[in-house]
């Protein structure tokens, strides 16, 4: 099994994970208690031929599990470096409060591939937007198979509701994290103003003169869409209030999203479209 997710501090996992035993590989364990420690947060970097000799090429069960931060040391993002930096917080944390456990600290690894080098395991796992991770479990054969198959059997009206939900959810508790629903082709028409890819959307979002709101939706419609090659891709109407802190009344509003699915199964937000409705 493997399941990928955005970063942003919630990617805490449960310790049941650590009760799936040990393979016949004790090698490769060392191997990776190695590389471990020639780092100073605890981070493995892998790269196409360390994938292949810790995953691909490795019979099921592991004996380990790996948590896999995808990086771009190319990609000049402040948040996607902080979020690496806290994933360095969390690795390092985990083998302090760990440190007489080798029965709990030999089977997880926190490791990091980066796109600038390493593309054919960007592919292997469908990573087409950053940031995210990817947890590698003991059983896991095939990442792209295997998320693909989650989601087979969703309806886009279960999709369109799930995204809504996550999206407003973020917008109003998370504001900063939502560029990572977004990609580097994505675009947003905010009131009429075109933003393209996902750092200008990430620095429109923070200019927003308002810290705190809180969405109230009246209705979402959805329908497939053809424009994605005839591969699933969703578009999203959304109609509601935004209630800003402080203000008596709500603001109307209008969006729309057309969601893209990605090979491993998730989807990001390829266009997007909001207006305040006055009247």
């Amino acid at each position: 099994m493997a399941d990928h997710t955005t970063l942003p501090h919630r990617f805490f996992l449960s310790i049941s994970l650590l009760s799936i035993l040990a393979g016949s590989q004790p090698d490769l364990t060392k191997e990776l208690v190695s590389l471990r420690s020639s780092s100073e947060s605890g981070v493995i970097r892998l790269n196409d031929d360390t994938v292949s000799k810790f995953i691909t090429s490795v019979a099921t069960p592991r004996p380990y599990s790996l948590i896999i931060f995808f990086n771009s040391a190319d990609l000049n993002s402040n948040p996607l470096q902080e979020f690496r930096s806290e994933f360095g917080l969390v690795s390092a944390s985990f083998i302090a409060n760990n440190n007489n456990r080798s029965d709990v600290t030999n089977k997880l690894f926190f490791c990091e591939i980066d796109e600038s080098s390493d593309s054919e395991a960007f592919g292997l796992f469908g990573i087409q937007f950053l940031p995210q991770i990817c947890l590698v479990d003991p059983l896991m054969e095939n990442p792209l198979q295997d998320k693909t198959e989650t989601n087979k059997g969703r309806s886009e009206e279960e999709v369109a509701r799930a995204f809504v939900n996550h999206y407003y959810h973020l917008f109003d508790n998370d504001r900063f994290s939502l560029f990572t629903l977004y990609s580097s082709t994505s675009l947003l028409t905010f009131e009429g103003q075109k933003i393209y890819g996902v750092e200008d959307i990430f620095n429109k979002l923070k200019q927003l003169p308002f810290d705190q709101c809180r969405h109230l939706i009246s209705t979402v419609d959805s329908q497939p869409s053809s424009m994605a090659g005839g591969c699933g891709g969703i578009l999203v109407f959304v109609s509601g209030s935004i209630q800003l802190h402080g203000e008596d009344h709500p603001l109307r509003f209008s969006q729309t999203f057309h969601l893209v699915p990605l090979p491993q199964g998730s989807f990001f937000v390829q266009n997007e479209m909001f207006r305040l409705n006055y009247g």
